[in-house]
Parts: C-alpha cells; structure tokens; sequence
C-alpha cells in the first residue's frame, strides 16, 4: 500500500493500463446502510450519486473502494469456469491462481485454477426465526394471487412439512390458511390471506414469476442465519435431495427457467457466503427453452470431486464493452466476487514528478501492485 509524503507536491497521476471488469459484472457491496446485491455499473451509479463510502468484500474481509473509473468501447474476454459462472474483463486484468501466479486474462488457459473466499455475509440481526425458511419457499414455490387476494404456494400433497411450517409462520403473521386440492395431479394450492403476510414476502423476495422472482435488498442484509434459512427453504421447494452411498454430503439438484438471470447470481452468492458449492449451466430443453440446471451441496467434496474454480474455456466477446477499473485500499490488492472468486485490484499510480524520491515511489508502487 502506498505511503504518500505529505511534504511532496503530487502534480500529476500516471494511469497504467486499465484493469477492468465488464459492466454487467455482479458485485456485492457494502454501504453504511448495508449490503447490496448489484452490477458493477449500478455501484458506480450509486458512488456518483450518493459520495457515500463503499466497501467490497476480500479474503481478508471488508475492504474500502477508492476509486471507481468508467472506459467505453473496450475489448474483453469471457472466462468460463468449471462452475458454470462466467467473468468479462480486459485482457490487462488480473486474478491470481491457486498456485500463487497472478496472471492477465490474456494470459489465462484452461486447466487453470483459480481462488475461491466465503463472502463474509453479516451476522444475524434478531429477525423472527423460521421467517427465513418461509420466504425461501416463497421464492420456489410461492406466488401473489391477485391484487389483495393473499399469496398462494404451489405444493405437492406430499409435502406436508412445509405446509405445516408456512402455515406457522403465517399464523405468527395474524393471517388465515386454506388449502384447495387438485385430485388429479395430486396437488395442493396453500392460500394465505393478510396484509403483515404479504407485506413480508414481497419485502424480502422481488419480483412476482418464475422468469423474474429473486432475492431482494431487504434479504441481504438480514444477516447469515437469515439468509441460510433462506437458501434450505429455496431448496425445499424447488429441488430434489440426491443421497447416494459413500458421499460425504447430500446434493441438491435445482433447475429453473433460463430466464432468470437474477436468480442464478442469487444462488451463486448465497452459495459463496455460506461456503457451500454451487454448480449451474445454461442449455436449451427438449421444447426450445432456456433452462438452468445444476446442484448444490455443502462445501466438503470427495477426493475426486469437481474443481469449481477450473478455467474451462476463454473467449474474446465480439463487441467492445463498457466497463470499470476498480481500486481498492487493500494491502494484497484483492476483493471477491459475488460467485467468491477473488480477483486482483485495479491500480491508478500517482507519480511524484517533481523531487529525487520520484523514482524510489513510483518503482515501488509498481512492485506492490
């Protein structure tokens, strides 16, 4: 980290090349009112706006933001990793390996690996327990009925579990229950009536249908209790347990329409602060849909499992991007993504141009960059 001497006149700054993440890249941040779930573009926005301190998470934990610069028309490549999470950035830009090299992306193959951090996700803040759970079933299973007609979930007469614990939590809530069934098809539509109710669910889940439905502000700065009872309803829900012989840990196999763009860096970043693994690709159906299909499990994988943080494939995007080199007041130079890949410090050098330790400084403000 560079010591600047106040007695010394900085008249000028040298921008080496620009580090830089594409603009739809997600980011998850931190500002004096809590997290934020967003894109890089929409944090720059908010920097602009507001001149409010921002922090991003890193291996070490939260780290401040310095600066934040905008460049157009700029050429990026796509990695893809074994997980089936994609990052754009410029071809200076960096990332370190699991083998200690810090590597351009222009320089980056496949069979490389890559680091992954947990997301320190907050501590609990006292929210009702079990509220969680309810509201990741919500986000599978539930949707509005109506305006002012309540909220419904879509079960399975089988799942007699969760009806008995979202009818509690609706109780908690002063609503009514009904249940209507479906002879045919064997399910179940719970119905649940009240205002508080409704109120909570779509506080914390945005969005009203499968192609749209995710996570919302509110959730993500409730804490890490809150959000793990969120995850285990979500897959309750909308997934099935896969228990085999011999695995250390029970996976969860998820699918949901490829639509949902937001919902897929939801998982990725649930995943990512509660140290799970995550798996999840794109591919067409068998009628012509996009799908999202994958699995989640804890984080202990057997001797011979996937290597999540493989490169599996780079390639250059055809058209010029906007995007945003980042810099970070952190010794090592490093914040975490969403998906808890860590990624290297975007580096703006300010050069003493007017005294004998003009050299010394700026030589070593490239070595700890």
């Amino acid at each position: 980290q560079r010591q600047k001497d106040p007695g010394l006149r900085h008249n000028a700054t040298i921008k080496m090349a620009c580090k830089c993440l594409a603009s739809w890249t997600p980011i998850f941040y931190k500002t004096e009112y809590g997290c934020v779930h967003s894109s890089i573009a929409k944090m720059f926005e908010t920097m602009l706006a507001s001149k409010e301190p921002l922090w991003l998470p890193s291996p070490k934990g939260w780290v401040k933001v310095l600066t934040i610069q905008r460049e157009d028309n700029r050429k990026v490549k796509e990695i893809e990793l074994a997980d089936g999470s994609k990052i754009c950035a410029t071809l200076e830009h960096r990332f370190p390996l699991a083998n200690g090299e810090l590597v351009q992306v222009s320089d980056i193959k496949a069979g490389m690996i890559l680091i992954r951090t947990q997301i320190p996700f907050a501590s609990s803040n006292g929210i009702m327990q079990g509220l969680g759970w309810t509201i990741g079933i919500y986000l599978a299973e539930g949707c509005p009925v109506g305006v002012g007609n309540g909220e419904r979930f879509s079960l399975h007469e089988d799942e007699q579990d969760i009806i008995s614990r979202v009818t509690t939590t609706a109780h908690q809530c002063g609503a009514t229950t009904g249940v209507e069934r479906k002879a045919e098809s064997h399910g179940i539509a719970l119905r649940v009536n009240g205002k508080g109710f409704t109120a909570l669910m779509h506080q914390f889940i945005s969005g009203k249908t499968s192609h749209n439905k995710h996570i919302s502000l509110s959730s993500w700065r409730q804490g890490k209790v809150f959000l793990e009872e969120l995850l285990d309803g979500y897959l309750h829900g909308d997934a099935e347990k896969e228990t085999r012989s011999g695995r250390i840990q029970d996976k969860w196999i998820i699918g949901f329409t490829g639509h949902n763009y937001q919902l897929e860096r939801d998982l990725r970043l649930l995943c990512a602060g509660l140290n799970y693994r995550c798996f999840l690709h794109s591919s067409i159906n068998e009628e012509g849909y996009p799908i999202r299909t994958g699995w989640i499990s804890r984080s202990t994988p057997k001797y011979n499992g996937k290597i999540l943080e493989e490169v599996v494939a780079v390639k250059e995007v055809k058209s010029p991007a906007i995007v945003f080199d980042i810099e970070v007041d952190s010794d090592n130079h490093v914040f975490t993504l969403p998906n808890g890949i860590v990624t290297h410090n975007s580096a703006y050098i300010a050069a003493t141009l007017n005294s004998t330790a003009a050299s010394e400084f700026f030589t070593q403000d490239l070595e700890d960059d």
